[in-house]
């Protein structure tokens, strides 16, 4: 869900899913290598094609394969298009991403959804979720949504985040998940 709100004009409004139900609906879960980048012009619209290496499929992919995740944005030749709360991807970047099928190629779950950077630390790691500068609607008992800034969620283990996805995933090809309440958000 995406929506225009004139105080944050310059962000991308979006409804968090909690982890659960992102693997549910994940037409493929990986975690992966960013390899390479292509920025193309079609119709006049700049795309960014990232091709990534897939280290362990968690879901819809093997490991060893190539993905390419397709974005609507980028820059080139000095020109710039770009959507507000877009991922940006680096050569050489891993990370875990939940995307859905497009055509040959896959792309983020949601604007600014569905990556979790892998920063390795000594023996250990930690996953951070990249959501740039995206602005979330939380839904309030009696009146309007309100909009804030979320904070990005945080694991301290790769194998415990592992673990989490695949247990959601084992629970609801078991049919054993209730419906998700939405994620309560700090400000």
């Amino acid at each position: 869900f995406t929506a225009a709100v004139s105080e944050k004009a310059a962000a991308t409004v979006v409804i968090l899913d909690d982890l659960a139900t992102m693997a549910q609906r994940a037409d493929v879960i990986v975690q992966a290598r960013v390899l390479s980048q292509n920025v193309i012009e079609d119709n006049g619209r700049i795309l960014t094609l990232t091709n990534i290496r897939v280290i362990d499929g968690w879901k819809g992919a093997t490991a060893g394969q190539a993905l390419t995740i397709y974005q609507v944005g980028g820059f080139l030749r000095g020109k710039r298009q770009w959507i507000a709360g877009a991922h940006q991807h680096r050569v050489g970047d891993e990370m875990v991403f939940f995307a859905q099928r497009f055509k040959d190629m896959i792309v983020s779950y949601g604007v600014g959804l569905g990556k979790f950077n892998v920063v390795r630390q000594g023996q250990g790691e930690l996953l951070v979720e990249d959501i740039g500068d995206l602005v979330a609607m939380e839904p309030r008992a009696h009146g309007r949504p309100e909009f804030v800034s979320p904070s990005p969620r945080q694991y301290t283990s790769l194998q415990a985040f592992r673990n989490e996805v695949m247990t959601s995933l084992q629970s609801s090809s078991a049919g054993e998940l209730q419906p998700t309440a939405p994620m309560h958000l700090g400000h």
